[in-house]
């Protein structure tokens, strides 16, 4: 079975959220993120 999964930035949470997504997968796109977005 195949789901769908989510990494993103959710104001209600406080910061950035992760749902079903390999952690290998999650790390990269943080670290994009904190290098590329001030």
């Amino acid at each position: 079975m195949i789901l769908p999964g989510f990494y993103g930035k959710m104001p209600a949470a406080g910061d950035f959220v992760t749902r079903r997504l390999p952690g290998d997968f999650v790390r990269v796109w943080d670290r994009w993120l904190a290098q590329h977005i001030v």
